[in-house]
């Protein structure tokens, strides 16, 4: 009797907490959220078709396509080879600043070739009081390494001559394969890229060769005449590393000039990337500030043969940028994006069409219905060009505004037109 009253409220007290479990009381949620918005669900804008035109709404269809990968690696500016000079004391003497140039000279600025930046009157001390027999006699060795100097200057120029025809020999036939159908553009470009190294070679041993011409007549003119040092390319001062009033000895460094326009742009690459980079021709010169988009510069990559490094296991590859503005400098770091090889399948829209709120989130706007527009969140991966890559957020085929989408955002906090 005892155990049929325990077995009947064992299954009383069984059934309460199923009631309670499964269609009783509701147990209490650890929190509760009011008014939850699903980003999915955001506020949707309807325009009339007057305003619409009014703010010049424009819509482009988000297309699926293959796009290369980009690379995002570090370099280093720097100057081109044979494109910064350090002008030296012919003899020894007395610095002065040439009547040309400024009162005072100064590093940074910009210089002409050809201009006369310092006056060197050899033979000659501070007080003016003529120097000893001691270097009467460095100043003939003086013009004795100067004559052969000139030598030198005129075999290198030679030499840079031949160069030059070789390579304009190579570019004309790469051309005409080129026209033929028989050669590869690439082919072309590696050739064309030789010439203007050649060109560039030959052109700084004419300026050297000139110079030393120049100072060897002032010396046998009068040898105790002043020499005027003049600026051997167009760029700027550099460094300068004799002052007014100081007696340098000969071959004492005056000033450095380097030309800045164009530039290059040294790029370390890990090896076993580089199969990756092998049919990128171009690309863009970056911040490392991430400034906007409109701050990047083209750049051109250089066939000529590269540096390495085996215990960071790179090899460089170079660039040649427009710099007219000097805003590069030598040593500058600065970020590179090339296209790889590798191909992905992605969803692609206008840049136009991107906008970025002030948390740095990427949006657009899409038409779900007659002059109906919704904000959707995406995630850009890539901009190349014109053309956004998504990684993720918007499929194919779905219309987003390129024109108009600022002013829609205007709309929709309130800020409009």
């Amino acid at each position: 009797m005892k155990r049929s009253v325990l077995i009947r409220c064992f299954l009383l007290g069984l059934g309460a907490v199923a009631v309670r479990a499964f269609g009783g009381e509701p147990a209490s949620a650890p929190a509760a959220v009011a008014h939850r918005v699903k980003e999915s669900e955001l506020t949707t804008i309807t325009l009339t078709p007057e305003a619409e035109t009014h703010l010049g709404i424009e819509l482009v269809s988000a297309e699926r396509k293959r796009m290369s990968r980009v690379r995002r690696v570090p370099g280093e500016v720097m100057v081109p080879p044979g494109r910064s000079i350090v002008v030296s004391a012919p003899v020894a003497g007395v610095v002065s600043v040439s009547a040309a140039s400024q009162p005072t000279l100064t590093g940074g600025e910009r210089v002409a070739r050809g201009q006369g930046l310092l006056r060197l009157q050899p033979g000659e001390g501070r007080d003016g009081n003529t120097f000893v027999p001691a270097d009467r006699i460095s100043l003939a060795r003086a013009r004795a390494d100067l004559v052969a100097a000139q030598v030198e200057a005129e075999g290198q120029l030679g030499q840079a001559r031949v160069r030059v025809e070789a390579a304009e020999i190579r570019r004309k036939r790469a051309d005409e394969l080129r026209q033929q159908g028989a050669g590869a553009q690439r082919a072309f470009d590696d050739a064309q890229a030789e010439f203007e190294l050649a060109s560039t070679q030959r052109a700084a041993a004419q300026g050297r060769l000139d110079a030393l011409r120049q100072i060897l007549a002032t010396l046998e003119s009068d040898g105790q005449s002043a020499i005027v040092i003049e600026s051997p390319l167009d760029g700027y001062l550099r460094a300068l590393h004799a002052v007014p009033g100081e007696v340098v000895a000969a071959g004492a460094p005056l000033f450095e000039v380097a030309a800045l326009d164009p530039i290059w742009v040294r790029v370390p690459v890990y090896v076993g990337d580089l199969s990756a980079f092998a049919a990128t021709d171009s690309a863009r010169v970056c911040g490392v500030g991430g400034e906007d988009e409109s701050a990047a510069r083209l750049a051109t990559r250089l066939s000529i043969p590269g540096s390495a490094d085996a215990r960071a296991a790179t090899v460089d590859l170079h660039f040649e940028v427009a710099n007219a503005d000097a805003e590069l400098r030598p040593g500058q770091r600065v970020l590179i994006e090339m296209l790889s090889s590798q191909t992905t399948d992605s969803v692609v829209v206008p840049h136009s069409a991107i906008l970025v709120d002030i948390h740095g989130g990427s949006w657009v706007y899409e038409l779900v219905g007659p002059h109906k527009f919704t904000r959707r969140r995406v995630d850009v991966r890539d901009v190349i060009g014109r053309e956004a890559v998504l990684a993720r957020g918007l499929p194919a085929g779905a219309r987003v505004v390129t024109s108009g989408a600022a002013e829609l955002f205007g709309t929709e906090f309130g800020v409009g037109k």
